[in-house]
């Protein structure tokens, strides 16, 4: 090992400092530099937690299921866990247990009623941002300068546009408070019933 003191010094700093011999050897008056430290807020040793450790427990799925403390360790149990909180053997026994008790299939119904209402929400959405979306202008460099910009504007009848997303927002609107109807209809009390 070398005595050398240079040898943990980057190249910026040797730079520096041959600068600053080389004006001394001159006669010249050396620029000063205050070289200033600072020390951030001091962590606590051991295990710290990151705010995301909290969000990804939530959502990776365990290794056994919460309801039945079994190894959950197929796709079907993965895909269930994440739908439902459990694993697939015991959604088989959730719902073997509905078409024993004659529950199944209004259970079955409201999950299908309220997955039309979110795909209907969504596309109402959509047919919003639709509506609202100005036509596109393009600027594309096509000269070899690197400087020219030509504009590319696209034209469309928008008025017609709106007319049709207007159309497309009531029809949906339309079907939207049918289901909600439909859906309504199956409870009576806040309890789900047996229609016949």
């Amino acid at each position: 090992m070398s005595d050398n003191k240079m040898e943990n010094v980057s190249i910026k700093e040797r730079a520096k400092q041959l600068k600053a011999v080389r004006s001394i050897l001159r006669g010249e008056e050396v620029q000063k530099t205050v070289m200033v430290g600072y020390e951030g807020k001091k962590q606590k040793q051991g295990d710290i937690e990151s705010p995301l450790t909290s969000i990804m427990q939530k959502i990776r799925m365990p290794w056994f299921c919460p309801e039945c403390k079994k190894v959950m360790k197929s796709k079907l149990d993965d895909k269930f866990w994440r739908m439902m909180g459990h694993c697939f053997n015991c959604q088989v026994d959730i719902e073997n247990k509905k078409r024993i008790e004659g529950t199944y299939e209004e259970w079955a119904q409201e999950k299908v009623l309220k997955n039309k209402l979110s795909f209907i929400k969504n596309a109402l959405e959509e047919i919003d941002g639709f509506i609202n979306t100005p036509l596109p202008v393009f600027w594309n460099q096509t000269a070899a300068d690197g400087q020219t910009m030509d504009k590319e504007e696209w034209t469309a009848d928008m008025t017609a546009l709106k007319e049709k997303g207007e159309d497309a927002k009531k029809l949906w609107t339309d079907e939207l408070k049918k289901t909600e109807k439909e859906l309504n209809s199956l409870f009576i009390d806040g309890e789900l019933h047996d229609k016949n």
